[in-house]
């Protein structure tokens, strides 16, 4: 899925979408929900303060600054106190006893750093996209300093990538060498060797042919179309003997009889899914090894932003791919509005207000306020706080640019009647010039934002219109294009750390790949996607019993929003008494549902692929302490639920 290369409207402004404050009151174990306005954080000034003022560019950095020192600086310090307590917690015989039985509890744990990391990534609360780097960054570099005896080794200079290219640097024996990789540009030198490659679409950039050794090799070259890499150093595509020193892979006995391309066999003996997943086995521990050479608050800290971020992108990239989704993208933009008319980013806000002495009433107008009651109203709902809906036209390089053109600034009546057709149209672009001109940035940006919308009626017109002409569109909401921004912004800084140090490279292979939502540990730290923190319900009536009945030096203590919430329920369903009085708790701590969400996430098809879900046993609650013997009986009743992907062919789906 590709990401629009700019968001601008047809008269070249930026989008900007409404911005939520992040509600941030960070504790030992994550943060707790909370309605005080000192805790809540502006992430997005967007050129206006808290009050609706409009500020100078300056003045608007300052605070962005001082949001971002001072959140980072809390946050830092809520899991340094974390760290003292799991100190004190496993200095008692049971936990050293558990500790012997369990060597998840040696991991490096920053609920709270999780915490700050989603809301900055997030599409209601998130930073600028122009910023989203310096953030990412700054996160990172906060937690180094927590490992005083390499911190101090290393001079920063403020940038992450620098501090990871040193740390390289010092144990370059140890980290194992990466192919290039180049992307050949328009006219790069490509050279082609018969004696090295596998196949002729098996190349070498310019740099690294003059650095390997080809004397007596059959070669040939030619200029390069732009798209395509480098293959030295891919042990795959090409010889060993051909590589150039830097890329030159440091070849095992295991990987021998595939360098030197004779059959292993012991491997010719398996099944090929067997093959697979041996090298899939080696090539993760090689990626363990590698990235346990990163400190470990550093290397902790960097997998929670780098699992944070993934995320981030992967929710950017699914909003992108629904808005082609007529019966999706309603309810998703719906939701979207709901959840921005209502204040809350999230069910932790949403419970805060809550809970409040001058939160929410049954009573109030936004508990009547709902996807399917703006969808269904017989009069058209106004968008308001700065939201808004995009059509945007993407380029299918099957139409004409006459056809094109024609369908955003449609004939005149005159010209209609010649055609038979008499149902006016809606005119998207009122000037012909301009709409050859959106038609033009179609064909070369691949994608153009062409009008505008206040209710999601008009919207729904519009895209059906472009649609019966067999145009391809979608409808997007500014919130989804700020998010698609800030997801580019992400990409380059992945690219950039994971180009820095091969065992950062390591973590973000892990978080792209990862299915099982970060509870599997890679190179002892946890890669989360979303949010972990011991859960805000315990220790409710006493803060000790937070601890006591989720011990900190524990994985599976660290539980997302969902999670959560579901032990909780179940947990009051079989034995509430003896579970309040082990964890803290109170009565009705969810007393009602966030009014303006959506069933879960893992309910939505993409419209580019077939799910499946599969429900699984999670074992991880059995260790809680949490669990009283009724509960602990019902145990098997409580699961949770995996997906995988079943099909990703469009011509499959089709027929299916």
């Amino acid at each position: 899925m590709t990401l629009n290369s700019t968001n601008e409207l047809a008269n070249g402004s930026r989008v900007k979408a409404s911005v939520l404050p992040a509600s941030l009151h960070f504790v030992p174990g994550g943060s707790l929900p909370t309605s005080d306005p000192k805790h809540q954080y502006v992430l997005n000034y967007q050129g206006k303060d808290k009050d609706g003022n409009s500020l100078l560019p300056g003045k608007q950095q300052e605070l962005e600054n001082q949001v971002r020192e001072q959140l980072i600086l809390l946050a830092r310090s809520a899991d340094s106190d974390l760290k003292q307590i799991i100190t004190n917690h496993a200095s008692t015989s049971a936990a050293k006893e558990t500790n012997s039985k369990n060597s998840k509890n040696s991991l490096c744990h920053f609920p709270s750093l999780s915490v700050l990391a989603e809301a900055v990534f997030n599409e209601f609360t998130g930073a600028a996209p122009n910023k989203t780097k310096t953030w990412a960054d700054a996160m990172v570099l906060a937690y180094f300093e927590l490992d005083n005896s390499f911190a101090s080794n290393v001079s920063d200079g403020g940038n992450l990538v620098s501090v990871l290219k040193e740390l390289a640097d010092k144990t370059t024996g140890k980290l194992p060498t990466r192919p290039c990789g180049y992307v050949f540009k328009r006219g790069d030198m490509a050279w082609n060797c018969r004696t090295c490659q596998t196949d002729s679409t098996c190349v070498l950039c310019d740099s690294c042919f003059q650095a390997s050794d080809h004397i007596g090799h059959e070669v040939s070259f030619h200029q390069s179309s732009p798209g395509g890499c480098c293959d030295c150093g891919d042990i795959e595509a090409w010889a060993i003997g051909g590589c150039c020193p830097k890329h030159r892979p440091i070849i095992d006995e295991d990987d021998a009889d595939m360098a030197q391309c004779t059959p292993c066999p012991v491997k010719s003996s398996l099944p090929s899914y067997m093959e697979a997943v041996l090298a899939s086995n080696k090539s993760r521990a090689k990626g363990e090894d590698a990235a346990r050479n990163i400190p470990l608050a550093l290397r902790a800290s960097l997998a929670i932003v780098i699992g944070a971020a993934v995320h981030a992108i992967v929710e950017a990239v699914d909003g992108t791919a629904i808005g082609s989704d007529l019966s999706q993208w309603r309810y998703r933009w719906a939701e979207q509005f709901c959840k921005i008319q209502g204040g809350c980013a999230n069910e932790h806000d949403f419970l805060a207000r809550l809970h409040s002495p001058n939160g929410f009433r049954n009573n109030d107008v936004r508990f009547s306020l709902n996807p399917l009651s703006i969808l269904t109203a017989d009069d058209s709902i106004s968008l308001t706080k700065g939201y808004s809906l995009h059509l945007r036209l993407h380029n299918d390089d099957v139409h004409t640019f006459d056809e094109v053109i024609d369908a955003l600034h449609p004939p005149s009546r005159s010209r209609l009647e010649n055609n038979a057709e008499s149902t006016p149209k809606e005119v998207f672009i009122p000037d012909r010039n301009e709409a050859e001109y959106m038609t033009q940035l179609v064909d070369s940006e691949g994608q153009v934002l062409v009008k505008t919308y206040n209710n999601f009626q008009a919207a729904e017109a519009g895209f059906l219109q472009l649609k019966n002409q067999g145009l391809h569109c979608s409808v997007v909401s500014n919130v989804q294009l700020i998010a698609e921004d800030r997801a580019k912004s992400l990409l380059s800084w992945l690219c950039e750390i994971s180009t820095a140090h091969p065992g950062v490279s390591a973590l973000v292979c892990h978080a792209l790949v990862d299915v099982l939502a970060g509870d599997q540990v890679f190179a002892d730290v946890n890669v989360w996607p979303e949010s972990r923190q011991i859960p805000c319900w315990a220790g409710t009536t006493d803060p000790m019993k937070r601890y006591i009945a989720f011990p900190p030096e524990k994985n599976s203590s660290y539980l997302t929003r969902k999670r959560a919430k579901d032990l909780y329920q179940f947990c009051m369903r079989y034995d509430s008494r003896s579970f309040m009085k082990q964890s803290g708790t109170i009565e009705g701590f969810y007393k009602a549902d966030m009014p303006w969400i959506l069933p879960d996430k893992k309910l939505r098809k993409s419209p580019h692929s077939l799910w499946g879900i599969v429900a699984t046993r999670n074992t991880d609650y059995l260790e809680l302490n949490c669990l009283t013997p009724d509960v602990s009986r019902n145990k098997y009743r409580f699961h949770s639920e995996s997906y995988i992907i079943v099909d990703t062919d469009t011509c499959k789906h089709q027929q299916t």
